[in-house]
């Protein structure tokens, strides 16, 4: 059997896979996006109750790593750390945080760590959690996503020539060089 890892861990996705397990996405802080089958997590027996795994909630996760062309690891064991209550108390921050994990799973690639992003993850659960604004917090966490995965675009200076925009003439965007192009070189 293969060595199993452990890790801090985020839940960002969670399918029903059938009566009593279910596949859980991860965002970890050293092992980037892990995708898992949790065998049994929904179900409770005499001597412990079902504890399961819950979406927008922070843990110490172990798993068996996906083997060739599985794609699915194994879940060993978890342990719930923060559920980030004050999520659920206000349906503005319960939307902004799903939009996080939705962010997480689309944007970042499996076995690719960012434990910058991962930091900033926590954070603005945390924030959100708190009741802090959810307009800004989420324009800040798209902004440290995107550059912790290299998306953010150059806003700095003309892509071409490199000058840096000047004030009065209008500068163009160009998504195929990704970002600032100045009106000399558009």
């Amino acid at each position: 059997m293969a060595a199993s890892h452990s890790d801090r861990a985020v839940v960002i996705r969670l399918t029903d896979y059938s009566e009593t397990s279910q596949i859980v996405s991860f965002f970890t802080q050293r092992h980037g996006q892990t995708r898992v089958i949790a065998k049994g997590i929904k179900r409770g027996t005499k001597k412990r109750f079902q504890t399961g795994v819950d979406l927008l909630e922070l843990g110490e996760v172990s798993f068996v790593p996906a083997r060739g062309d599985a794609g699915l690891g194994t879940l060993t064991s978890w342990l719930q750390v923060d559920t980030f209550d004050g999520l659920r108390r206000q349906l503005p921050s319960l939307y902004a945080g799903l939009y996080v994990a939705e962010l997480l799973s689309t944007l970042t690639e499996q076995a690719d760590p960012h434990a910058e992003l991962f930091q900033s993850t926590l954070d603005t659960l945390s924030a959100l959690a708190r009741g802090e604004a959810v307009i800004e917090r989420l324009v800040a966490y798209q902004r440290s996503l995107l550059s912790c995965i290299g998306y953010l675009p150059q806003m700095d200076r003309c892509l071409d020539c490199g000058q840096p925009p000047l004030v009065g003439p209008p500068a163009y965007f160009s998504s195929a060089a990704g970002g600032l192009i100045c009106r000399d070189c558009e």
